[in-house]
């Protein structure tokens, strides 16, 4: 639905997050998630390219059209070896008849085979994987305006390959499920539209303020879409927002090690990216924790 509008349009362990909150740590399914995952923050300023390897939990999410042209048209991120977590909306058909079939792993620039920086420091080839499997979340429903419950999962065909450009994001176990984010800095990063194109090459980040919920509520309720406690709003400021194309893509925070964690979901916004005083709605991953770990399977 929407990708990163530029400009205007260390790992952690989960040992400590999981003391939080005791139903998870005996989860049946807690062991499925990797020992190390995330990586520190690092430098996001503004809606700009992305450093080579900087967000290596970052998935491009491949879909044919009817005519049978391929392209990325949501992205997700990666959890474990089998996992990417993503929107809803992108697992589901719709309108447009585009047909998900795959999922890219370690892209930094989709125009090139092979990216390198300006230190002369090359990525490994991205990894395309099938898919065995898509959970949507049971409760979403697209006719709905509220778009609650926009999270999903897909389940890869085959393992991945960890390597220093594909290695997964932790979930934000130890995060309260009513953290408002007044006055925290948020982060997302993705493929999509820009102010000079349709969609970026490369991939782009930038920085977003968190909205409290009870203001994103005043802001959607002139359209009448409902704001729940199981979503996080971010940005409002002119030129800076997700954006088509970036649906299903992290919102990320650090954590108190400074690692960054998956809170967020990219669901829908404004039709006019980056449009002042419109902030962007994100699923709360903190809200569906336990189902993440219920659907998965070795």
């Amino acid at each position: 639905m929407w990708l990163l509008l530029l400009l205007i349009c260390g790992f952690c362990c989960r040992g400590p997050a999981f003391a939080q909150n005791g139903s998870l740590t005996s989860h049946r399914n807690i062991g499925l998630l990797p020992s190390d995952c995330s990586a520190l923050l690092n430098r996001i300023l503004g809606g700009n390219e992305a450093d080579l390897g900087e967000f290596p939990w970052l998935a491009a999410l491949i879909y044919r059209s009817p005519k049978g042209q391929l392209g990325f048209l949501c992205g997700g991120s990666l959890i474990n070896k089998r996992y990417v977590l993503t929107a809803a909306h992108c697992l589901l058909p719709g309108s447009s008849g585009n047909t998900l079939i795959g999922v890219r792993l370690g892209e930094h620039n989709t125009a090139t085979p092979i990216d390198c920086n300006s230190d002369g420091e090359c990525s490994d080839h991205p990894v395309d994987l099938g898919i065995e499997e898509v959970l949507p979340h049971p409760e979403y429903d697209s006719r709905r305006s509220s778009q609650f419950n926009d999270i999903g999962l897909i389940r890869l065909n085959s393992d991945v390959p960890y390597t220093d450009y594909i290695k997964p994001i932790c979930l934000p176990l130890e995060e309260p499920l009513k953290k408002s984010f007044k006055g925290e800095i948020l982060f997302a990063a993705g493929w999509g539209r820009t102010e000079s194109d349709s969609q970026s090459a490369v991939l782009l980040k930038v920085s977003l303020p968190g909205v409290p919920v009870e203001a994103c509520r005043k802001v959607y309720g002139s359209m009448d879409q409902p704001i729940g406690t199981s979503q996080i709003c971010a940005g409002g400021e002119q030129g800076r927002d997700s954006c088509r194309g970036d649906s299903g893509g992290p919102l990320m925070t650090a954590d108190s090690s400074g690692s960054l964690v998956v809170s967020g979901v990219a669901s829908y916004g404004n039709n006019v990216c980056g449009k002042k005083g419109w902030p962007g709605v994100y699923t709360r991953v903190s809200y569906f924790t336990n189902w993440v770990l219920e659907s998965l399977k070795p």
